[in-house]
């Protein structure tokens, strides 16, 4: 009898113990984000964060390209743990090399840790902003402006020539050369247009509408540059536009997004994949929101604007230039308010005849914007 009860005795222990130990490592995640499906986080695993480090980054550079989501455990308060997570993002700019930062979607406390959710959306828009971003200044430092291959034709906010022609003369005077020297040089051909017929260029042709100062400047800033997470955020924004990658018009012969009706694109990390794919399309409103895509994947404030007095919408970037200076832009296709929209003679002439009604309705709803352009060419550099 006392065999038989020290044997039940055992069984029960047994199963304390098993129940104990599952219990210990089958912690509940919760998802509080209504949001993100519960297809998007499931579990793929945790990613524990004690300090943020550039060790710590670079493995979490490495776990977010899986395009998986996962757990982020990071340790400390709520305020602690928000800060780690705040430095951990300007480590991982700094590994990635292309200033882009990751992003979480919900967020809950389990005992000395708060557990941070990656979806599978915002894995993806990391691992696919960096190679987009990557892909996008290679290309803009080659030399190679997306848009049409014609000296004719002008795109929605600037010409494909410009950059086309700062590459050539920059390349031709060598990059070694400074930014004032380079600008002379510019000058000193003694020019008042510029020619190209899609693959050559005549040094005896430059407009001097290009030959400004800044904007030389920024070329030779931007041609030079090691990786695009060393330029500024205003310059970020700037080599964006003058990429002419949102500035594509009806025609993809470049790496751009073109102007079409035929597909509303897609969000976060789906969005960020076709843009990288180079199969965005869509109207103005589908650009707004892929370019809001790209500057929340570059860690900027950001806003989504539009007009029923046009029947427009366009984003608004909050940025800093390197010298601390904050710049309203917006970002309709280009810098600023585009010049080319296609509405009633009316219309042009109550809102968009001049830059400070343009600018007035572009900044306007946005708490803390400016009612004017706050910004220059110069402000870039």
């Amino acid at each position: 009898m006392k065999k038989r009860q020290k044997w039940i005795n055992r069984c029960i222990l047994g199963i304390v113990f098993c129940l104990l130990f599952s219990s210990a490592n089958l912690a509940p995640v919760v998802f509080n984000d209504p949001v993100i499906s519960m297809s998007q986080v499931e579990a793929a695993g945790t990613f524990t964060v004690k300090n943020a480090t550039t060790s710590v980054a670079k493995k979490l550079d490495k776990k977010l390209k899986e395009n998986k989501a996962f757990t982020l455990k990071v340790k400390g308060s709520d305020s602690k743990s928000n800060k780690t997570l705040s430095k951990l993002n300007k480590l991982i700019k700094k590994v990635n090399g292309q200033g882009v930062v990751f992003q979480t979607s919900g967020k809950t406390k389990s005992g000395n840790y708060y557990l941070y959710t990656i979806s599978t959306s915002d894995a993806k828009t990391y691992s696919y902003g960096v190679k987009y971003i990557k892909k996008l200044f290679s290309q803009f430092q080659k030399g190679k402006s997306a848009g049409n291959n014609k000296a004719t034709v002008t795109l929605f906010g600037t010409t494909y020539n410009e950059m086309k022609a700062y590459y050539y003369f920059y390349k031709k005077y060598k990059a070694s050369k400074s930014q004032l020297s380079f600008y002379k040089y510019l000058l000193s051909l003694q020019t008042d247009a510029m020619y190209c017929d899609g693959t050559t260029y005549t040094d005896s042709y430059l407009s001097k509408k290009y030959a400004d100062k800044a904007t030389a400047a920024s070329y030779v800033i931007a041609y030079k540059a090691k990786n695009f997470y060393s330029l500024s955020d205003a310059m970020k924004v700037w080599v964006i536009a003058k990429s002419g990658y949102f500035a594509c018009n009806y025609t993809r012969s470049g790496y751009c997004m073109t102007y079409s009706g035929k597909f509303y694109g897609k969000t976060g990390g789906d969005g960020m994949e076709t843009l990288y794919n180079n199969k965005a399309t869509g109207v103005c409103q589908v650009y707004a929101s892929y370019e809001k895509i790209v500057w929340k994947a570059l860690g900027m404030i950001a806003y989504v604007n539009n007009s029923t007095k046009i029947n427009h919408a366009w984003t608004v970037v909050k940025v800093k230039n390197s010298k601390g200076k904050t710049l309203w832009i917006p970002f309709d296709y280009d810098l600023g308010p585009s010049e080319n929209l296609v509405v009633s003679d009316s219309v042009k002439k109550k809102y968009l005849s001049s830059e400070s009604k343009r600018y007035k309705l572009y900044l306007s709803g946005i708490k803390g914007a400016p009612k004017k352009k706050n910004f220059k060419n110069s402000d870039f550099t």
